[in-house]
This record gives structure tokens, C-alpha cells and sequence, in this order.
């Protein structure tokens, strides 16, 4: 009779640590375990299947009050990119219950799906199949913005390079006087740049242009996308963006990509 009550014990023991492992607070099913994708502007690729649901935990969002989430599949996706699955996507608080928005179909580009952050900087995605005739492979990537207190700093238009160093977890701000000049692009020199090198610059950095509120992003000139958070706008790359007329301003930030130190940057008219 002890043998047999010790043995009901170790099972009533057994019981409550499942029990407590599924605790209502963890709503995510062991098996769907969610993938870590990081706000830093970067696709992730990876595949769907039928019958499967696909869980994104967005991490390294503690500087951004806003994130912009963004999706590539079939029938909406970039010229130099192909994708076979048709999604929909969710997005919940870190509860898995609370939503911020859910079942949305098209989420490339200028539809892409913006969301406010409070004290929860992490938040969980939920990818499903729209169409479940079309599994396959999809993209997602999530960035952010910042209302920051920045003290900015004047860069006049021209084609003088402006050196300056950052450190991590810092933001620079500059302001720039465009005038009547419609077009304008902005180019930085770091550690990879074409004058990196030769320059001695150290840092990798990341920009995003704005309007004169330092909020709303520009979009990039001749493209959908919103300049934000792009890893390089070298010299043999510039990106640009067409300056809104009433305003002839624009606020640029720079933040460490991936490296501090010391890099450059210049804005200059887009001859056409």
C-alpha cells in the first residue's frame, strides 16, 4: 500500500508541472514556438505550408514607437524577387489574444500595416495561409521610427562631405534647407562605402529621412519604399527622395547599424 501511494503522488506531482507549463500566459502551442525576427528592416524568407501556422516574435524594437510590418507573396512582391504563398497576417500583443490587427491579405509596400507601441516593445505575428490551394514561400520584415527629442543639426546642400561619429543607442539628426531644389539624394560614406576604406571611416549606420515634423518618412524617389532605416545609400548607390515644395525641408536620422565610430554624409541635387 506505501509503493502504491508514493506512485499516485509521483503522478499528481508529474500533472501539475504540465499544468504549470501550460500556463494561460504562454497561448502559443509548443510546436509553433515563435521565430525571432528582428525590427531591423531586414526579409526573412522562409516557406508555408498547408494546414501550418507560423509565429514571428519581433524583438530589438525597444528604441521605436512606431513599427511598419511588411510582406512579400504571390502576386505582390518586388521585380527581383518571386514568391509562391498567399498569406494573411495577424498581429497580437505579447498575450497571443490582444490584436493589433488580424487576417490582413496584402501587407507589401504602401499597404503595408503600421502599429503604435506603448511600455510592450515586443509584439507576436501570426502568419497563415489565405489561400489554402497556394502554400509556398513568402517574405517579412519589420522596421520602426522614433519620436525623438533631437537637438538637429544644420547640413547644407552641396557636395561637401560632413564627417561626424556615432555611438550605439545614439540617433543624429540633421536638418536640411533643400530651397526650390525638387530632388535631392542623400549619401553617406562608412566602413563598407566605396570611401570607407581609404577615408578610415568605422561605423555602419542605417538612415531615415522625414519631413519637417522628424516623424512622417519620405519615400524613397522613383520607388514605393519608405526611407527608413536603409543600410546604404552609397555613393554608388544613393537613394533620393523629391522634396515636398511647401515645406523645402528635410530631417535625416542616423543610427548604428551595426557598428559605431566615424562615417560622413552629404546631401546633393539630383541632376535629371
Amino acid at each position: 500500500m506505501k509503493t502504491r501511494i508514493t506512485f499516485h503522488h509521483s503522478v499528481l506531482f508529474l500533472f501539475l508541472l504540465v499544468l504549470a507549463s501550460c500556463s494561460t500566459d504562454d497561448p502559443i502551442e509548443p510546436e509553433q514556438r515563435p521565430i525571432n525576427l528582428p525590427a531591423d528592416d531586414s526579409w526573412v524568407d522562409t516557406t508555408i505550408e498547408v494546414n501550418q501556422t507560423l509565429w514571428f516574435k519581433v524583438t530589438d524594437a525597444e528604441t521605436f514607437t512606431t513599427l511598419y510590418i511588411e510582406w512579400a507573396e504571390a502576386d505582390f512582391h518586388g521585380t527581383t524577387k518571386s514568391y509562391s504563398g498567399d498569406v494573411k497576417v495577424s498581429a497580437y500583443a505579447m498575450d497571443g489574444i490582444t490584436p493589433y490587427f488580424q487576417d490582413v491579405n496584402n501587407g507589401f509596400k504602401d499597404d503595408k500595416q503600421k502599429i503604435a507601441l506603448n511600455t510592450e516593445k515586443e509584439i507576436l505575428i501570426k502568419v497563415e495561409l489565405a489561400d489554402l490551394t497556394r502554400p509556398g514561400t513568402f517574405a517579412i520584415r519589420v522596421t520602426g521610427t522614433a519620436t525623438l527629442d533631437l537637438v538637429y543639426k544644420k547640413l547644407t546642400l552641396g557636395d561637401t562631405w560632413d564627417v561626424d561619429t556615432i555611438a550605439e543607442g545614439e540617433t543624429i539628426g540633421y536638418s536640411v534647407d533643400c530651397g526650390d531644389t525638387p530632388l535631392v539624394q542623400i549619401i553617406w560614406a562608412e566602413v563598407d562605402s566605396p570611401e570607407g576604406p581609404t577615408e578610415g571611416y568605422t561605423a555602419e549606420i542605417i538612415g531615415s529621412v522625414f519631413y519637417k515634423d522628424g516623424i512622417t518618412p519620405y519615400k524613397q524617389y522613383g520607388k514605393t519604399d519608405d526611407f527608413l532605416n536603409k543600410n546604404n545609400s552609397h555613393s554608388d548607390n544613393p537613394k533620393a527622395v523629391e522634396v515636398d515644395q511647401t515645406e523645402k525641408k528635410i530631417k535625416i536620422h542616423i543610427a548604428v547599424g551595426t557598428q559605431q565610430g566615424t562615417y560622413a554624409i552629404k546631401v546633393i541635387p539630383l541632376v535629371q
